[in-house]
């Protein structure tokens, strides 16, 4: 006997899920575009932040690049966040792993366990002042004094983090190892830390955001200018009575490279997004805009006849709209190709991008000045086919 299924259809709230879009499209993709425009004008051209740029001045990042000493103030980042990020994962997935399996056996465990959950609660700015005597005194105000600061600020929350992975694993698997002879450590770094990758990978990445982005602590405990971290490099901008916000976000830019590669990986999935990036935002508010203006009338013939969106999207605003998209389309060509270079600059060992940051630290202007003429003509051809493709497209609307 056949049995009768009934499927039941999805629903969703497309009012809560237009807003998230609104919502994630105001909050984190505005500002980086904004970001990314501003980085890349001239300043005489910021009368309207939003607009694309009239000149695409690269010169931002290379000031940027000299006036925040970014190399020397990169290794300085990288090095408390490495080091940080190494110890951090072996010492606190272990104390969380002693702490939870002793729990019940020991009440020092426990009151370990809910002295780490109250330190989450005292803010840093209650213990800012006393750190910084206390750091001055035991001579902590160093890259690798902030280090150790950071391994132990961070314990509680990731502590926090571990103790609730760490109870979803059975004892069972600690009593057979035992058996087998295994002692505590072999336990932990055979059976529970390969089971705790998830975790990990949770803990890696807050602990790797947290210390690479963290102004406040480097502030207050780095004052020798040769050990300071990118964040406080950024002050160099800001001027007694102004700041050059060009080249203030060229540098933030920089600065926020690092976290796209750890994303996404060196590799050309970083490179194509820097490359869409680019054009990507002023794309869509240009096209917008030439929707927007299209004939009312003839939409309106469109829908008298019965016709539908899709229709309507077809026959009117589409062909009304190619010569704005073909436009668009040529501007994005050279805003692509500084996408494409940027994202070489970041995440490449090879391609023209690489060629150009290779050329300049070993005074090869050879390679620059080919690579930059290479670029050129690869525009030119682009922008060539996209003509060709205009005054056919033309023709057949």
């Amino acid at each position: 006997m056949k049995q009768n299924t009934v499927k039941v259809k999805e629903r969703y709230n497309w009012p809560v899920t237009i807003l998230l879009i609104i919502g994630i499209v105001l909050v984190i993709l505005l500002p980086l575009y904004m970001a990314l425009m501003i980085a890349i004008k001239d300043p005489t051209d910021m009368n309207n932040i939003l607009a694309l740029p009239k000149k695409i001045r690269l010169q931002n990042f290379a000031d940027a690049w000299v006036m925040t000493n970014f190399p020397r103030k990169f290794l300085n980042t990288a090095f408390i966040t490495v080091v940080n990020l190494i110890f951090t994962l072996i010492t606190n997935s272990f104390a969380a792993y002693a702490i939870t399996r002793n729990r019940k056996k020991s009440k020092f465990f426990s009151l370990m366990y809910y002295y780490f959950i109250s330190a989450m609660f005292i803010p840093f700015q209650v213990i800012m002042l006393p750190l910084v005597v206390q750091a001055n005194a035991f001579h902590l105000d160093n890259i690798f004094g902030i280090t150790f600061l950071y391994i132990i600020f961070g314990l509680p929350m990731n502590t926090f983090l571990y103790t609730g992975a760490v109870k979803a694993i059975p004892e069972a698997l600690d009593e057979a190892a035992m058996i087998d002879g295994a002692n505590p450590i072999q336990i932990f770094s055979r059976i529970i830390f390969p089971v705790l990758k998830p975790t990990t990978a949770t803990v890696a990445i807050l602990s790797f955001m947290w210390t690479w982005n963290d102004f406040t602590m480097p502030l207050v405990l780095l004052s020798d200018e040769s050990q300071q971290t990118l964040q406080l490099a950024q002050y160099v901008f800001k001027k007694q009575f102004s700041v050059d916000y060009n080249l203030a976000f060229a540098s933030y830019l920089l600065v926020l490279a690092p976290v796209l590669i750890v994303w996404l990986g060196a590799n050309k999935t970083t490179i194509i997004v820097c490359a869409c990036s680019v054009a990507i935002f002023g794309s869509i508010l240009n096209i917008y805009t030439g929707f927007v203006n299209v004939d009312s009338d003839k939409i309106k013939l469109i829908e008298t006849l019965r016709g539908n969106r899709f229709q309507c999207l077809r026959l009117v605003v589409l062909p009304y709209n190619v010569p704005n998209i073909l436009s668009i389309m040529k501007v994005n060509i050279g805003l692509c190709l500084v996408g494409v270079v940027i994202g070489e600059f970041l995440a490449a060992r090879e391609g023209l991008g690489y060629l150009i940051i290779y050329g300049s630290q070993t005074f090869k202007m050879s390679h620059v000045l080919l690579s930059i003429l290479i670029l050129c003509v690869i525009a030119m051809l682009l922008y060539l086919i996209l003509q060709h493709i205009e005054k056919r497209l033309v023709e057949y609307f």
